[in-house]
C-alpha cells in the first residue's frame, strides 16, 4: 500500500476524521473481583507473563498466558501472545486497531501514576496517522478515545506527533497537535522496529505530565516531556489504539494516588492523636513519613477547624499556607509558578498533594466542586522525609494520607492463574451483566 505524506495541518485534519461517538456502555466497576493483578483494589499491574496451566482430556498438559479478565477489559483485536517453552512472547499484542481496541483495569480513578512499556514491532506497515495512546476520565469502559481527556501518539512521515484528545497541552503551538519531532530531545516511536519505550503519566487535580524515553534512558526518562491541563474529573483508565496501528504492550498499571496509608506507618511529633481512622492535629504538631521518601506523591485529605495555617515539610523544607492565600517555600526553595488559594476551601475539607519529580516540588490543592490551584517549586533535596504540620494556632484533622512512588520504572510481580482467588472470566460468579459491562443501570 502507498504511503502518503501528510503535514501538520493534514494530520490534524486526518485525526479529526477518527473521532469516535460515545458507546452507551458504562458504569462504575470500583470493586474488581478477584485482586490476581494488583496489590489492592485500586492499584492494577500486570507484566503479562501469568501463566494458566491446563490438563486436556487426551492427558496433555497445557500452557497459556492468562488475565482475569474479570479485572481487566480486553477489546477487540486485544489478544494475549501466543505461549512457547521455547520463546517467550509475555505481552499483550493490540492488532490492526479500531475504535474498540483499548486495554484497562474494571477500576475508576481521579488522580493516578500510570506506567507501561510498549515495543513497535510494526514500523514498515503504519500508516500516517496511526495511533496509540492513554484515555482516561472514562465515562463507559468502552468509551472512545476522543470522548475522553487523554494522548495519543502519532505516527507522521516526518516523526512522532502527540495529540490531545481533550484538554489543553502546554507543547502545542495551536489546537491540539503538539509536533513533538521539532524537538530537540525529540524520540521518534516509529524509527526502529522492535524498539522498547517506556512511559508514565502522573495526573493530579486538572493537571497530567507526560513521561517517555526509550526504555533504559534514564536521564530521558527524566525530561518532562509536555503538561495536560483542564483534565479534572474521574472514571476509566485504558491504553488503546487506533486507525489501524500495531504494537505490542510489554507492561502495565495503574497506581492510585489517594489510595490511603495505615497511619501507623507514620510517626508524629508534639501535638497529635489518632483515633477512629482520623489524626487530629494541633499547634505545632506534625505528622511525618517513617522514611526517607525520593519522588514520591504525598496527598492529605485534611480540614482546618482551627487557626490559619499549616505547612508540609520535607525535612528542613517547608512548604508554608497561611490564610492571607500565600503558598510560599522556605530558604532554599525557588518559586517556578505562584499560586495563591482560597483559604475557606480547607474549612470544607480539601486535598493537598506535595509531588516531588527530579528535584521539583508540585502542590496541588484539590477542593470540592472542582477547585484546584498548583504551586510549583525548585530547589528540593532528593531524599527527605514528608510531613504536615499545623500552626502554632491551628488545628486540623486528617481523615487519609497516601504515599505512592513516583519512580519512573518499577518491577511488576508475575501473577500466575490461581483456582482459589480467579474466577472462570467465561462464567462470572456473583455479577451481574451490567457491573460486569460497566453498564448504568
Amino acid at each position: 500500500m502507498k504511503k502518503i505524506k501528510i503535514g501538520a495541518f493534514a494530520l490534524a485534519t486526518l485525526l479529526s476524521l477518527g473521532c469516535f461517538a460515545s458507546c452507551n456502555l458504562g458504569g462504575d466497576s470500583s470493586s474488581p473481583l478477584g485482586n490476581s493483578q494488583g496489590e489492592t483494589t485500586k492499584t492494577w499491574a500486570t507484566n503479562f507473563k501469568g501463566i494458566i496451566t491446563e490438563t486436556g482430556n487426551d492427558g496433555y498438559v497445557y500452557k497459556n498466558y492468562y488475565i482475569n479478565k474479570n479485572n481487566w477489559i480486553l477489546g477487540e483485536n486485544v489478544v494475549l501472545g501466543t505461549y512457547s517453552d521455547g520463546r517467550a512472547r509475555d505481552y499483550l499484542r493490540f492488532l490492526d486497531c479500531n475504535n474498540r481496541s483499548l486495554f484497562g483495569p474494571r477500576v475508576r480513578y481521579e488522580d493516578f501514576v500510570c506506567r507501561f512499556t510498549v515495543i513497535m514491532n510494526d514500523i514498515e506497515l503504519a500508516e500516517a496517522g496511526a495511533s496509540f495512546g492513554l484515555s482516561f476520565n472514562r465515562k463507559t469502559l468502552y468509551s472512545y478515545a476522543n470522548d475522553c481527556a487523554g494522548v495519543l501518539f502519532v505516527k507522521s512521515d516526518m516523526g512522532t506527533a502527540v495529540r490531545a484528545t481533550q484538554g489543553v497541552l502546554d507543547k502545542a503551538k495551536s489546537g491540539s497537535i503538539w509536533l513533538q519531532y521539532e524537538e530537540e530531545n525529540a524520540v521518534d516511536l516509529w524509527a526502529e522496529k522492535n524498539a522498547k519505550y517506556d512511559f508514565m503519566i502522573v495526573k493530579s487535580g486538572d493537571t497530567a505530565q507526560l513521561y517517555f524515553a526509550k526504555a533504559g534512558d534514564t536521564e530521558g526518562m527524566k525530561i518532562l516531556r509536555a503538561t495536560l491541563s483542564g483534565v479534572s474529573g474521574e472514571g476509566y483508565v485504558a491504553m488503546s489504539g487506533i486507525m489501524g496501528v500495531n504494537f505490542n504492550l510489554d507492561n502495565f498499571g495503574v497506581w492510585d494516588l489517594n489510595e490511603a496509608d495505615d497511619f501507623g506507618d507514620y510517626t508524629t511529633n508534639g501535638s497529635v492523636g489518632i483515633s477512629d481512622g482520623k489524626a487530629v492535629i494541633g499547634r505545632g504538631g506534625s505528622l511525618l513519613s517513617s522514611k526517607a521518601e525520593g519522588d514520591v506523591s504525598v496527598s492529605y485529605d485534611l480540614k482546618v477547624t482551627a487557626g490559619n495555617s499549616f505547612a508540609l515539610t520535607l525535612d528542613k523544607e517547608q512548604i508554608c499556607f497561611t490564610a492571607d492565600g500565600k503558598i510560599t517555600g522556605s530558604k532554599g526553595l525557588s518559586l517556578v509558578s505562584s499560586a495563591s488559594v482560597d483559604f475557606s476551601v480547607f474549612a470544607q475539607g480539601a486535598t493537598v498533594r506535595l509531588r516531588r519529580m527530579d528535584g521539583r516540588i508540585y502542590v496541588d490543592v484539590i477542593g470540592k466542586d472542582g477547585y484546584y490551584t498548583q504551586a510549583v517549586f525548585d530547589g528540593a533535596s532528593q531524599q527527605s522525609s514528608v510531613g504536615l504540620t499545623a500552626g502554632e494556632d491551628a488545628s486540623l484533622i486528617v481523615s487519609t494520607v497516601s504515599s505512592i512512588s513516583l519512580t519512573k520504572t518499577v518491577d511488576i510481580p508475575t501473577k500466575d492463574y490461581d483456582p482459589n482467588v480467579d474466577l472462570d472470566p467465561m462464567r462470572p460468579k456473583d455479577i451481574s451483566f451490567n457491573d460486569y459491562y460497566g453498564v448504568n443501570e
